[in-house]
């Protein structure tokens, strides 16, 4: 740290023991109270692949680039599950927040009655409602919009159907074609 600063070192600078500058390219994306954000970063990409990455790119997309850097290397600390596991223990969280709140509920409505019972349900009904915006909210978070849909060109349109004559294909009995003849077909 320069002895003109007054600021405290960042994260990489205490990590990596060295004097932390008013230069320092990590010190705006690694403050010195998210030291586990520094860490997993540097576990996953090292610290310098991580400066040449940030001193490569313009500053207005640095804070960008660091928030994906941090946010990749959390998800790649658990090589089994990667960012799955991560969907799995915010899941977990809402299943334990639904089974409490069910299990209130029950209380609730043995304490008071039926009429509260009636209440809760429909706050029950509303929480739903808001369980199930968070789960698209948390999809949306984790695995990010759906990709668009595109149909390959040939699948636009159907070609025409083939006029058929004679016996119709999966019919139990043969059916009577329209021929100038009249015959049955077999």
């Amino acid at each position: 740290m320069s002895s003109s600063s007054s600021r405290s070192p960042c994260a990489a600078c205490k990590f990596l023991q060295v004097n932390c500058t008013q230069e320092c390219v990590f010190a705006p994306y690694f403050p010195a109270d998210q030291p586990d954000r520094f860490y997993n970063v540097h576990q996953v990409f090292g610290a310098s692949n991580v400066a040449k990455m940030l001193n490569g790119i313009s500053p207005q997309r640095r804070k960008d680039v660091a928030n994906s850097l941090a946010y990749e290397a959390e998800l790649r600390i658990d090589p089994v599950n990667g960012c799955f596991g991560k969907f799995l223990v915010l899941y977990e969280e809402i299943r334990k927040k639904r089974h409490d709140f069910e299990v209130l509920r029950r209380e609730m409505a043995a304490d008071v009655g039926s009429a509260a019972a009636d209440a809760a349900a429909a706050r029950a009904a509303a929480y739903a409602t808001a369980v199930v915006a968070a789960e698209d909210a948390l999809r949306l978070k984790v695995f990010g919009p759906p990709p668009p849909f595109y149909n390959h060109p040939q699948q636009q349109e159907a070609p025409p159907a083939a006029p058929t004559s004679g016996v119709q294909m999966g019919a139990d009995e043969p059916t009577e074609a329209a021929s100038s003849s009249g015959q049955l077909f077999w």
